[in-house]
C-alpha cells in the first residue's frame, strides 16, 4: 500500500509537508514530533499523522524518549531509517568505474569497482545496469528499495537537452546516455546524470553543513570548479559554468589546448606541476604515475629542494590569482580546494593566501582544503538526488531535475513491495 500523504488542502502541499519532515529528520534528527512541528511551522496533529505514515512505510523509526528536565512526559525521539532506501551512485570513468550504494543520509553502504572500456552509450548503459544488479544481489538487496540512480560523468552534462559529453569515453559530441540507461532500468526508477566536479562539490556542501554558498575547486589532471548558492548548483546558460581551468592568469603565458594562452590549468594542474620539474615527458601519463610523482614531490619539498619549492609556489600564485578574480565576481564566502593538489597543502596554502590577503583579513572569506574522501563524487550525486526529491530543487517536470523531484518523491513515499513482488 502506498502512503496517502495527509494534511493540506492540495495534493502537492500535502506531499511537500511530508518531504519537509523527511528533510528535517535527515539533517537535524533525532528529533521529537513537537520539535518537528516548531521547526516546520506545521500543526502538531499534522506532523503526527505524517510521521505515523512514514513509520508505516518504513522510512522513520521511534528510538526512545528524549531526556528532559523537570516533570512531564518525555517526548519520543524520531530518526530517519536511512538504510531503508538506497541511492545507486555510478562514478563513471574509463579504466575504473565505481558503483556505490549510499543511504538516504549519503553514507556509503557498499561499493564495487569495475573495469570500463571506451564504448558506445548503449554498451556502457548495459554494463552499468549489470554491475549495479550484481552489487545489489551481493548485498542481499534488489531494485525495490532503490530510490534513484545517479551517474557521475567526466565531462559536460546538459540538463536542458538530457545529454552528456566525455572525451575519455570518445564522446566529443553530446550523446543520449541517460536515454539508454532508462531503457535498461526497471520501470519507475528516477535517474540523474551529473558532471563529476559538480557532484563532488555537492558532497562538500553536504559535509560542511549546508553553507549559504560554496565555491569548490578541483585540481588534478585538470582544473574545474562548481558554485553552489542557496542549495543550488549554478550551471550557466549552456551548462558550462565552472571552467576555471581556462581562466587566464598570465596574458602571454603557455599556449593551452583550448587555444588561449596562460590558462590556470597550464600553471597549476598536477601534470603541469610535475612536467615543470621533470620535463614534458611527464605530460599525458596515467593516474598511477601522477600519484607516485606527487608522493616524490612531497618528499622533495620536505627536504627543501629549491626547484620543487619554486614550481609549487608558482602554482599557488596562479591558483590564488584565479580565486581573487572569482571572489570579485561572485562575492563568495566559502572556498574549498580538492583533488590530488591536497597532497601539497602544507606547501601551497600560504602562497594561495598571499593573493587573498584583503578578503581573508576582513573575515569575509573561508579558504580550506577538502575533508571529503575518495567517494566524494558518489556521495555528492546521492546528496544531489536527495535534495532534488525532498526540496524539489530542479524546476519543472519537463527538466531532468524536475522529473527526478516528482518521480523520486512518488517512489520514495511508497511502501516497499514484499520480496518477489517486483519494483
Amino acid at each position: 500500500m502506498d502512503y496517502d500523504i495527509p494534511s493540506g488542502t492540495r495534493p502537492r502541499e500535502r506531499e511537500e509537508n511530508t518531504l519537509r519532515v523527511l528533510d528535517v529528520l535527515i539533517k537535524h534528527g533525532p528529533i521529537s514530533r513537537i520539535d518537528l512541528s516548531r521547526k516546520l511551522g506545521v500543526a502538531r496533529s499534522t506532523v503526527s499523522v505524517i510521521v505515523n505514515g512514514l513509520i508505516e512505510i518504513g522510512l522513520v523509526n521511534e528510538i526512545g524518549e528524549q531526556e528532559i528536565v523537570g516533570a512531564g512526559r518525555p517526548p519520543t525521539l524520531l530518526e530517519i531509517d536511512a538504510t531503508s532506501r538506497q541511492f545507486v551512485c555510478v562514478d563513471l570513468d574509463v579504466g575504473e568505474t565505481s558503483i556505490v550504494l549510499c543511504d538516504l543520509e549519503g553514507k556509503v553502504m557498499a561499493a564495487k569497482v569495475d573495469v570500463m572500456a571506451r564504448a558506445t552509450p548503449e554498451i556502457v548503459a548495459r554494463e552499468i545496469i549489470d554491475s549495479v544488479t550484481e552489487l545489489l544481489e551481493r548485498e542481499n538487496l534488489d531494485w525495490a528499495t532503490v530510490a534513484g540512480v545517479g551517474v557521475v560523468v567526466p565531462g559536460p552534462v546538459r540538463h536542458d537537452i538530457d545529454t552528456v559529453q566525455s572525451l575519455v569515453f570518445g564522446w566529443p559530441q553530446p550523446v543520449k546516455l541517460q536515454a539508454e540507461l532508462r531503457k535498461c532500468l526497471p520501470e519507475g526508477i528516477p535517474l540523474l546524470a551529473e558532471n563529476d566536479v559538480n557532484a563532488a562539490a555537492f558532497a562538500e556542501w553536504d559535509a560542511i553543513g549546508y553553507p549559504p554558498d560554496l565555491f569548490y575547486v578541483y585540481v588534478g589532471r585538470g582544473i574545474g570548479s562548481a558554485y553552489i548558492y542557496d542549495g543550488r548548483l549554478h550551471y550557466g546558460r549552456h551548462f558550462l559554468a565552472g571552467e576555471i581551468g581556462h581562466m587566464t592568469v598570465e596574458s602571454d603565458g603557455v599556449l593551452c589546448d583550448c587555444g588561449n594562452r596562460g590558462c590556470l590549468e597550464k600553471h597549476a594542474s598536477v601534470p603541469c606541476i610535475i612536467a615543470a620539474i621533470h620535463g614534458e615527458s611527464a605530460l599525458d601519463r596515467g593516474r598511477a604515475y601522477y600519484q607516485s610523482s606527487l608522493f616524490n614531490l612531497v618528499r622533495q619539498l620536505e627536504s627543501g629542494d629549491s626547484r620543487s619549492l619554486a614550481v609549487v609556489n608558482e602554482a599557488g600564485h596562479a591558483i590564488g590569482a584565479a580565486l581573487y578574480n572569482v571572489i570579485q565576481v561572485l562575492d563568495c564566502e566559502k572556498i574549498v580546494l580538492s583533488g590530488p593538489i591536497c597532497m601539497l597543502r602544507d606547501y601551497i596554502m600560504d602562497v594561495i593566501k598571499l593573493n587573498l590577503t584583503k578578503q581573508l583579513g576582513r573575515g569575509t572569506l573561508s579558504l580550506a582544503f577538502s575533508q571529503v574522501g575518495e567517494d566524494a563524487k558518489a556521495i555528492g550525486i546521492a546528496s544531489l538526488m536527495r535534495e532534488a526529491i525532498l526540496l524539489n530543487t530542479g524546476g519543472g517536470d519537463d527538466t531532468p531535475f524536475g522529473y527526478l523531484g516528482t518521480k523520486g518523491a512518488e517512489r520514495l513515499l511508497r511502501a516497499v513491495p514484499k520480496e518477489g513482488s517486483g519494483t
